[in-house]
């Protein structure tokens, strides 16, 4: 069994890989952008969220930049 951590801003921490799970962001949720169009969140990569844009293809993103955009909807 996983060990995790909770952190004060909603992520898990899994102490066995070390990395942030970011839970506002459950696989195959939709993310829509002003101008890339609607994309889905395909995993997580360390501290970069993978999505697949139909119209620009993959993109990296962090959780700043998908939290603190207002061209950003969730």
């Amino acid at each position: 069994m996983a060990q995790e951590e909770m952190q004060g801003d909603g992520r898990r921490i899994d102490r066995a890989k070390n990395v942030a799970i970011f839970k506002p962001f459950p696989l195959h949720s939709k993310i829509t952008h002003a101008i890339w169009g609607e994309g889905v969140f395909l995993r997580q990569e360390d501290d970069k969220l993978i999505v697949l844009f139909g119209s620009v293809g993959y993109q990296a993103l962090t959780l700043d930049d998908v939290e603190n955009q207002e061209s950003f909807l969730l």
